[in-house]
């Protein structure tokens, strides 16, 4: 008889849930049990999985949330993001940030030494000293003049103020993929609920290419080689004059004096106003990876998150209706 396999899950929280897995057990169940030991439940349930196995999901907010505990799961997940400096945030949000972390781990301010020393478990963008003229020191002497004025911040109340600012940052949920261009040159492709994005390896401040869910044609691999086809829509605005008044169409451009304005600002005037795009068409993004495993799981994640989308467009939609 097998007796099944010791298997340790390590938890968001740093927490190690040691079960013996029996070969029947499903996927599923195995989620279960880890669900309930750190007190997740349904419908939050959904948003998670086991690493390699199902992909993990962002909501665009924790306010959409229904459980505290689902929140303080989604914070241990960005705050490793925070610590391996891939959770992009500008110079004060950043200060702000960390200040949070150090709030929500050791309390109130004591001592410099004490919250310079837990500084060091967080990795400072690299970009950082170039984009904004700081040391690695001057960055901590500003994030510890934040955290000394939110002395008295209750944990729960630091955890959501820290997800706020995670929520705005680009690269917030993302999974990180490196792949190469035709060219052969690195890039970083981050996966979330929002798109598909490329980085510069060394700066996650701007993404160089964004690929939006909203216009999304098709995704697939073969072997190590992952493409994305990306509708180009047609856009076409056509604004009448009962729609709008010519100033918020045209801004300032239209001269009071010239005969033309004055003949469109007459009342007996019907005025329509066209703006054109090129035709429709589909633009082919390809990208390789080091192995076809690798690919395979980028695609997979790629396919989940869009599901993910169109499932959350689908719901916000039912609750207007």
């Amino acid at each position: 008889m097998n007796e099944g396999r010791r298997t340790i899950i390590h938890l968001l929280d740093g927490q190690k849930l040691e079960i013996v897995v029996q070969p029947r057990l499903f996927v599923e169940e195995l989620l279960n049990i880890a669900a309930s030991h750190v007190s997740l439940k349904d419908p939050d349930k959904q948003y998670f999985g086991i690493a390699y196995v199902d992909e993990l999901f962002f909501v665009d907010s924790v306010v959409a949330l229904y459980h505290p505990s689902t929140v303080e799961l989604y914070f241990y997940d960005t705050q490793a993001q925070l610590c391996r400096s891939t959770l992009e945030l500008r110079d004060l949000e950043y200060y702000k940030a960390v200040a949070y972390f150090l709030q929500i781990f050791d309390g109130d301010f004591t001592t410099e030494e004490r919250a310079r020393s837990l500084l060091s478990a967080i990795k400072m963008p690299k970009h950082f000293v170039k984009l904004y003229g700081v040391s690695s020191y001057t960055c901590e002497d500003n994030i510890l003049a934040v955290y000394k004025e939110i002395v008295g911040t209750p944990r729960g109340d630091a955890i959501l103020k820290f997800m706020q600012i995670a929520e705005r940052s680009p690269t917030y949920g993302s999974h990180f993929y490196q792949a190469r261009d035709k060219a052969g040159t690195p890039w970083a492709v981050a996966i979330n609920s929002r798109g598909i994005y490329q980085y510069n390896m060394n700066d996650l401040s701007k993404p160089k290419k964004a690929f939006n869910w909203r216009f999304l044609d098709n995704l697939y691999y073969r072997d190590r080689k992952f493409t994305i086809e990306v509708r180009d829509y047609q856009r076409h605005l056509r604004v009448s004059r009962s729609s709008g008044d010519l100033n918020s169409i045209f801004g300032e451009d239209l001269d009071s004096e010239d005969e033309l304005a004055k003949a469109a600002f007459d009342p007996t005037t019907n005025l329509s106003v066209t703006r054109r795009a090129a035709p429709s068409s589909v633009h082919v993004h390809v990208f390789f990876c080091e192995s076809a495993f690798v690919c395979k799981t980028l695609w997979s994640a790629a396919i989940a998150q869009h599901q993910f989308y169109l499932d959350q467009r689908a719901n916000f939609s039912s609750k207007v209706c």
